[in-house]
């Protein structure tokens, strides 16, 4: 997927400037899944989410790169920030 300059700019507002544009859209795409799954009403909870969204990538990232050590502290930060906002299936 193209970025348009503007896409860009707007996304970097959101996440912050230390991410390239695949993170961007992939953090992005994460953001909309759990929109659409869970009941974000209350700025606490979007904010959680915004983290969760940047931990997510970074486990990812660290299980790709075979760095399991890296993971699995990104992996129970993940899950306590699920569990805190409820982020969690029924």
């Amino acid at each position: 997927e193209v970025l348009t300059k503007k896409d860009q700019i707007w996304l970097v507002m959101k996440w912050g400037n230390m991410y390239n544009p695949d993170e961007l859209l992939s953090l992005e795409k994460k953001y909309n899944e759990m929109i659409r799954d869970f009941d974000v009403s209350e700025s606490d909870t979007e904010s959680t989410l915004i983290l969760l969204c940047k931990t997510y990538l970074k486990m990812n990232q660290a299980i790709d790169a075979n760095d399991t050590e890296s993971y699995k502290k990104y992996a129970s930060v993940y899950d306590s920030l699920r569990k805190s906002a409820k982020f969690t299936a029924a």
